[in-house]
């Protein structure tokens, strides 16, 4: 590994007791340290029994590790979305999609592209999307509102339903992806072709010498300073707003028998 980088800890967890099914992805190479978040399936599509999620992440780490370490974002982004672009195509249009924050060790830099976060020397960096904002918001007023119709928090924590009258939604949210108009957003998918791919989005942020840095996944509502101050933090959510409808707004809560609201992956490094 390039510039003699120090990984101090790392995790990664399926929301699921089996860790099978997560769709996170945690890549650490030569030239590259990177987080990748399989988009949530909004379907029971599976390839060779692999969600699309599962897919996507596969393909952009199996891809990160023929690269050579040059490349600015825009290169190593365009070569990840070819990969993605290239297989669904080969294969019916089948849905892919990951975000993915990403380290460069040659260049010193993390790109984020898509909603995963990192910090760096204790300050945290989000990259929210306005349309996760907007549909997290609507959920709350959606669970708010069947309690005040008569349903309990119990019933909701067994049957999500203010999910379910979210998700037509959330399945239009993919003719957003890679646009740039208000609600849109750039991720890595099997639709966008390449060269149409809006680089401008990618956040790009410069590493000063000797930083601490947390790449992350959003299975992270709040991220610490270290693995453990940001799982008390997450346990803490699961405890206290299980629905998460209160303290923190999503578009899931927690479903009853999993360990958690999404998939979560952290890894923290000094360079």
């Amino acid at each position: 590994m390039e510039n003699d980088i120090y990984i101090i800890e790392q995790f990664s967890q399926s929301k699921y007791s089996s860790n099978e099914k997560n769709e996170d992805g945690l890549y650490i190479g030569d030239y590259y340290i990177a987080v990748i978040d399989g988009a949530t399936s909004k379907s029971d599509f599976t390839f060779e029994g692999k969600t699309g999620g599962q897919t996507a992440r596969d393909l952009i780490m199996n891809k990160l590790s023929t690269l050579s370490g040059e490349e600015d974002a825009e290169h190593a982004v365009k070569v990840l979305q070819q990969e993605l672009y290239d297989f669904s195509c080969q294969h019916n249009n089948i849905p892919l999609s990951a975000s993915a924050v990403i380290y460069s060790c040659q260049r010193q830099e993390i790109w984020s592209i898509g909603d995963c976060r990192f910090s760096i020397n204790g300050h945290v960096e989000t990259n929210e999307k306005r349309i996760d904002k907007v549909f997290s918001e609507t959920r709350a007023i959606a669970v708010n509102a069947l309690l005040e119709a008569g349903y309990t928090e119990e019933e909701l924590f067994e049957h999500d339903l203010a999910r379910e009258l979210l998700l037509p939604f959330l399945k239009l949210q993919h003719y957003l992806e890679n646009k740039s108009s208000a609600f849109g957003f750039c991720v890595l998918n099997g639709d966008c072709k390449p060269d149409l791919f809006p680089f401008e989005m990618i956040r790009k942020t410069t590493v000063p010498d000797g930083a601490e840095i947390i790449l992350a996944s959003d299975g992270y509502p709040r991220l610490g300073n270290t693995l453990l101050e940001s799982e008390q933090a997450l346990q803490r959510l699961l405890s206290q707003d299980p629905l998460c409808y209160k303290l923190y707004y999503s578009t899931k809560g927690l479903n009853k028998g999993n360990l958690s609201f999404d998939d979560r992956t952290f890894i923290r490094f000094r360079i």
